[in-house]
């Protein structure tokens, strides 16, 4: 596995996302488990104990996932690749080096990623074929905290607000709340961060669905956008080709070990079925 050395983000508007992601995080993890679960359930009790467990396997997940995706280099730089017949490798002028196909050039990293699927603004990096798997876990675990955070405060925050649409408007507009004093300070926060949850869980879950869809059918966004079906090996086999061998464990942690079969520029399924046999 190769490392980026400079893996902070490049852009600002990179360094925004991220700093966002970065607070929210530890800010939804501190506020559902150490105010609103001790509030239900006594402490070190069994269902205080299971919501701590749950919600701290799900936080250093979507932390892990996302630092992995930030530090593996999935550049063509640095890799070994075969030049092998038959393949139409193009030749990228920025980075003067001939490149194998579903490799794309991103003007942000400034470099080609192998099978490049998109720039993640929140990662600060391009996702392709070494960091797809961490990618996906990442914004998976994030739909799951999502979920769960909504759980947890429909039964902690929605009893201590008036949810109308008076509240509403003053959370997007907050000068009425100083105007109109009609929303106390702890009241506004609560509906913050209710208002943040549901948002959350709206953009996680769509790009959730549309990103497990790519994965399912074995393509990259540039493919889909252009009906491209040439790299879909069956469902099974495109789960390999993204989460590794051991697909099937990759969602307990990112220092799970699995075997990514392709190089990344290697598309030929007998070819690597023949040297591989793990698929």
């Amino acid at each position: 596995m190769k490392v980026r050395k400079n893996f902070l983000p490049r852009s600002f508007s990179d360094w925004i996302s991220f700093m966002f992601i970065a607070l929210v995080i530890p800010l939804f993890y501190w506020f559902e488990m150490f105010v609103v679960v001790v509030e239900f359930y006594p402490d070190w009790s069994f269902w205080y104990c299971s919501h701590f467990a749950f919600g701290t396997f799900i936080m250093v997940n979507t932390v892990g996932n996302l630092l992995a995706t930030m530090f593996v280099d999935t550049s063509i730089f640095g890799a070994h690749l075969e030049t092998l017949k038959n393949h139409a490798y193009a030749f990228c002028n920025s980075c003067q080096l001939p490149i194998p196909p579903r490799c794309w050039h991103c003007d942000i990293c400034n470099r080609c990623i192998l099978k490049r699927d998109h720039h993640c603004t929140f990662a600060g990096y391009c996702i392709g074929q070494l960091n797809h798997r961490y990618f996906m876990m990442f914004l998976t675990s994030l739909f799951v905290a999502c979920c769960y955070a909504l759980y947890l405060n429909a039964f902690y925050i929605l009893p201590r607000v008036d949810l109308n649409i008076f509240t509403l408007f003053q959370i997007v507009t907050p000068i009425l709340l100083v105007l109109l004093d009609g929303l106390n300070a702890l009241k506004y926060i609560l509906m913050m961060l209710l208002v943040l949850n549901v948002v959350g869980l709206g953009i996680t879950g769509t790009l959730s669905y549309f990103h497990w869809k790519l994965v399912f059918k074995g393509a990259v966004s540039f493919e889909h956008n252009r009906d491209i079906r040439r790299y879909n090996f069956g469902w099974r086999n495109n789960l390999v080709c993204v989460f590794g061998t051991r697909w099937y464990l990759t969602w307990i942690s990112p220092f799970v070990e699995s075997t990514v079969v392709f190089n990344g520029a290697d598309w030929d399924l007998h070819r690597v079925l023949t040297k591989t046999k793990v698929i």
